[in-house]
């Protein structure tokens, strides 16, 4: 019985079994749907289970195949090596077969053997007997080979004698010759015969070098003889650089500070100044000879040489260097007595003291003069509104505040007055305001004011005038009373000046003093303060304002107010303070600025004028002073400058020269580095709206100086480049700059080379060969300079003309190539009335250049290499184990040196066709250094880094003005206002400092060592790390051409 199963429902009756089917609901058709159902699905159970089984069947058939595969291939590996077994089995039999016939062989050789071996003694037997004899007969003949060596030695050492006396003969008979043809001839310029590479031996294999060296000495020589001689006699026996008597020695007053510093520093100066003497001969030229120990050929025995080839023996070293020795002495100290004695003896009978002379006891020199720096020409005051605005420290913020109209104390400062320059003093009044908000009191010293007013003290012009002898009445009485009455506080201040100088410098060394000194200090101001009210309250005195025009300011957009230099008194402005706690005026640190710069006057010459005008301040106190107000007012701006070339010019133009700065000598002598420092100048281009030159000391001429004049400033903020092109001299140091430049900054610059340079060498060979005055007679006075060809041609059918060479044809012509260039450039110049920085002359001059200049400089390129190709005699070639190939010049002939410079620097020399901002040569630059080297010549050196620094500062200062034609004296007195006036503003905001306008100094500066240990080292003004507040002040718009400009833009007269 079937019984069908399905799962119950909840609800289904307890009575049915879990699992069945119950049929007796169900009808026929479902009962019949069921059972299909259920048939299908056993059928498809049974379909998986055969197809299941049918896979495992195919399975194990692949699997017997595959065992049956691997028995079949097992068997044919089997069949294999049997085969192998079998030939190997062959080969085995037939080789012992060839063994045994081998061995059979072998036996019946030896036996062959054995018999050849005693026929081979027999034979040897023989020739043994053979051999005896041989020797015997060679015995002989060796002999007598021995005796014929001999006599061919002593023949050849007889001709070759004889041939080298027969060369030296004729050698020196040739060097001679040559060397007096020279002389009657033949003028070179100098160059450097005394280096030891340039010396060569004397040799008899190098009489070519010898006939060369000494056709380069003697002209040398005979040229420079009398030159050298003028130049000992007279540049060489000057006196020490700066070595001069002691002046005045400040006290350590309060009022004049920031004048005792600037004394300490230029005593400083002064001492290393002193310390330097002129040497009779360049320490380069000390080395050169004093490397080599020349002997003359009379001081050593032929004899003794010739016994010991190979050179001198120790005995033979001592006869030849004691030969020149005296036989009074027998040792260093017996020398020494001797001198001794004879020094002893001297001074017994000159009666003369050989002690040495302190320096504070020599006679002093002092001016007799007319004029008293005692005389006082004007009071100082505020020039101003009544009211003020600037910062309060008690408010923190920016507050009105009010003058008090209360002298707090009367300072003196020293300016330079009138036609002659006269020293005179002027009262400058240090004044009180009051905070409007909170009351709290500020002193203002006189040198932070910009607007001042001057009153002429019209009393002293009383005295010194005829009018006062004249004078009748009542008004000659008031005069007399008035002038009396002057000439007694004069005298008073001035005799109370000296006595707390005098008690103060007393106090020095006794420290009692102090209550004195303070007693003669209120004395002091009280005789001030009465002078300054007698002056300001004169009935007719006259003031006049530094700012005395209400459009005083120029106000720009985004710029700050400049002061208008129309609206501008200078006179009156210079006789304020430059500095507070000094007594030297904005006047008198331009005018002694101008003289150090523009006039190249040593400090000491400017001292020693002024001083006979009445200066009664150190030499040491002026020193100083003049580096510390170029550091204070000139530095910013000559920093804004070199910014202002780099990143405005499309070409710059560098150039260096020699400048002997004594700190920086000593150090560099020290580590073994020469003495020499670099004064370096950078320019801007012709065509450039901007014209400026920058200037700069370095220690040494090294491209790293070219790179740190360069990096910092090249860049704009941006990230862009404005300058292109570098245009220099042959200094290679700049193309190794330009290379780091690019490498290490991402700046490429191209570089240019001077023409001028290129057409020198050519220029000196001529000269010296009077081909130059055949090049002059070619274009007469009056000719078209391109009458050249025809006038050549026409000179060469002459007399004379017929003997000119073709090579000194080819020298000519490219001569005048190198020169055509510059007539091409000079006619556009011409055509634009030489102004130079307009768009139109750049467009005109870049067409020409294309057009007539290109193919010019390729002509000149191709016949210089045509003549060198034609003349291979005048270059050395030379190749390096790389397969690169040099030429270097042939110094037999001079010419060789220009035209490799020429070729040397070919891409260089050819840029300038690429842009018209390119000039052809440096003349720029050297004229621009032509006034540092005048004043080189006239101080000689340097003594400090300060000071070469502060030269620097100056000499930019000075050729910007004169590039700009502005005049220096009005420029620095009218930049100073407008620091000051700047620095005004700085501390109405607060940004200020309690050092404000104090005289800089070199300061003590702390050091953290790596070992954590602390020092304190003295760092001069110039140093990086001495940051002073006139470095917080913006100076845009206060250089010489932004002056230029304000000129011509705001000049009421046009």
């Amino acid at each position: 019985m079937i019984k069908f199963f399905r799962k119950r429902a909840k609800n289904s009756p307890s009575g049915t079994k879990s699992g069945e089917v119950d049929f007796s609901s169900m009808t026929k058709e479902e009962i019949a749907a069921y059972y299909e159902k259920k048939m299908q699905q056993q059928a498809e159970n049974q379909t998986k289970i055969i197809q299941n089984l049918r896979g495992e069947l195919t399975k194990s058939n692949e699997k017997l195949q595959n065992q049956e595969d691997t028995l079949t291939q097992t068997r044919e590996q089997l069949s294999t090596v049997k085969q192998n077994l079998n030939n190997t089995e062959s080969k085995l039999k037939s080789t012992l077969s060839e063994l045994s016939f081998t061995t059979n062989e072998l036996e019946k050789s030896k036996e062959e053997n054995t018999k050849a071996q005693r026929e081979i003694s027999l034979k040897q037997a023989e020739i043994d007997q053979k051999q005896t004899e041989i020797d015997q007969k060679q015995a002989e003949i060796d002999q007598k080979q021995t005796e014929i060596s001999k006599n061919k030695e002593e023949i050849s050492k007889k001709q070759d004698e004889i041939s080298k006396l027969t060369k030296t003969v004729n050698s020196f008979k040739d060097l001679m010759t040559n060397a007096l043809d020279n002389v009657r001839e033949r003028h070179y310029d100098f160059f450097d015969c005394l280096k030891d590479e340039n010396i060569p031996s004397v040799d008899i294999y190098n009489l070519k070098s010898l006939n060369i060296y000494f056709e380069g000495l003697i002209t040398t020589l005979l040229n420079s003889l009398s030159a050298l001689y003028t130049h000992r006699n007279v540049a060489l026996s000057l006196g020490t650089s700066e070595k001069t008597k002691k002046g005045q020695v400040l006290t350590d007053n309060n009022e004049y500070s920031s004048d005792a510093e600037a004394q300490k520093d230029g005593a400083s100066e002064l001492e290393k100044a002193a310390s330097f003497t002129r040497e009779d001969s360049d320490e380069k030229d000390f080395e050169e000879q004093s490397s080599e120990l020349k002997v003359p050929a009379d001081k050593i025995k032929a004899a003794s040489v010739k016994d010991n080839p190979e050179g001198l023996t120790p005995e033979q070293v001592d006869n030849v260097i004691l030969s020149g020795c005296t036989t009074r002495i027998k040792s260093g100290a017996e020398g020494l007595s001797e001198v001794t004695s004879l020094l002893k003896n001297s001074a017994e009978e000159i009666k003369n003291d050989t002690s040495s002379l302190n320096e504070t006891l020599r006679k002093e020199k002092h001016y007799v003069s007319t004029t008293s720096g005692n005389t006082v020409a004007g009071i100082i005051s505020f020039g101003g509104k009544q009211d003020i605005t600037m910062y309060c420290e008690e408010c923190g913020c920016q507050r009105d505040f009010k003058y008090l109209h209360k002298n707090k104390r009367i300072n003196e400062t020293l300016t330079a007055d009138g036609s002659l320059q006269s020293i005179r003093k002027v009262l400058t009044s240090v004044q009180l305001v009051r905070c409007c908000t909170c009351g709290a009191q500020y002193e203002i010293n006189p040198a932070e004011f910009t607007q001042v007013s001057f009153t002429r003290n019209s009393v002293s012009q009383v005295e010194n005038s005829d009018n006062a002898s004249n004078a009748s009445g009542a008004s000659s009485e008031h005069v007399q009373n008035i002038s009396e009455i002057h000439s007694e506080l004069v005298q008073n201040a001035s005799k109370t000046d000296k006595t707390a100088n005098e008690s103060a410098l007393a106090g020095t060394l006794h420290s009692g003093s102090d209550a004195d000194s303070v007693s003669n200090t209120a004395i002091v101001q009280r005789n001030r303060k009465k002078l300054y009210r007698q002056i300001r309250n004169t009935q007719d005195a006259v003031t006049d304002n530094s700012l005395p025009s209400e459009n005083a300011f120029i106000h720009e957009e985004g710029k700050l107010p400049v002061i208008n230099p129309f609206g501008f008194n200078a006179e009156v402005f210079g006789h304020a303070p430059a500095f507070i706690k000094s007594k030297l005026s904005t006047a008198l640190f331009a005018i002694c600025g101008t003289q150090f710069s523009q006039l190249g006057a040593p400090k000491n010459r400017i001292f020693c004028y002024f001083e006979g005008n009445g200066f009664d301040l150190g030499r040491e106190h002026l020193t100083g002073a003049i580096n510390a107000f170029a550091r204070a007012y000139l530095h910013s701006v000559t920093k804004q400058i070199k910014k202002d070339i780099l990143s405005k010019c499309p070409v710059i133009i560098m150039d260096e020269s020699t400048l002997r700065v004594n700190e920086t000598a000593r150090i560099k002598q020290a580590e073994g580095k020469g003495i020499k420092s670099q004064i370096w100048t950078l320019n801007s281009s012709w065509t450039s709206a901007l014209q400026a030159s920058w200037y700069c000391v370095s220690p040494s001429r090294s491209a790293d100086v070219v790179i740190d004049i360069l990096k910092n400033d090249l860049k704009n903020q941006d990230g862009s480049v404005v300058t292109k092109y570098l245009l220099t001299d042959g200094f290679a140091g700049y193309d190794a700059g330009i290379k780091e430049l690019n490498e290490i900054e991402g700046v490429f610059l191209k570089s240019c080379r001077c023409m001028t340079h290129g057409r020198r060498g050519l220029w000196k060979y001529l000269r010296n060969n009077r081909m130059l005055d055949i090049y002059s007679q070619l274009l007469p006075e009056g000719s078209s300079f391109f009458d050249f060809k025809d006038n050549l041609e026409k000179y060469r059918q002459t007399k004379k003309g017929k003997k000119l060479t073709d090579n000194s044809v080819a020298l000519l012509i490219i001569f005048y190539l190198i020169n055509a260039l510059f007539v091409i450039d000079s006619c556009v110049v011409r055509k634009h009335d030489y102004i130079c920085t307009t768009e139109e002359f750049k467009q005109d001059l870049l067409q020409a250049r294309n057009k007539y200049s290109r193919p010019i400089v390729d002509t000149l390129f191709d016949t210089i290499r045509l003549y060198i190709a034609n003349n291979p005699k005048i270059i050395v070639p030379r190749v390096s184990k790389e397969g690169v190939i040099r030429f270097t010049q042939n110094k037999r002939y001079p010419e060789s040196a220009a035209l490799i410079y020429l070729l040397n620097y070919e891409t260089e020399l050819k840029r300038f066709t690429e842009s018209a901002d390119i000039e052809l040569s440096t003349s720029k630059a050297e004229r621009s250094l032509k006034l540092g080297i005048c004043s080189r010549k006239a101080f000689m050196t340097i003594a400090s880094e300060d000071g070469g620094h502060a030269f620097a500062d100056y000499q930019t200062i000075v050729n910007t003005c004169i590039l700009n034609r502005v005049p220096v004296l009005s420029y620095i007195i009218w930049l100073v206002a407008n620091i000051k006036y700047r620095m005004q503003l700085l501390e109405r905001e607060g940004r200020g400092c309690a050092m404000g306008l104090t005289m800089p100094k070199k300061e003590k500066y702390v050091v953290t060592h790596a070992d954590g240990s602390v020092t304190k080292e003295l760092i001069a003004m110039y140093d990086k790390r001495n940051v002073i507040d006139f470095d917080k002040i913006d100076v845009k718009g206060l250089a010489p051409y932004d002056y230029r400009r304000y000129l011509d833009e705001h000049n009421p007269r046009v």
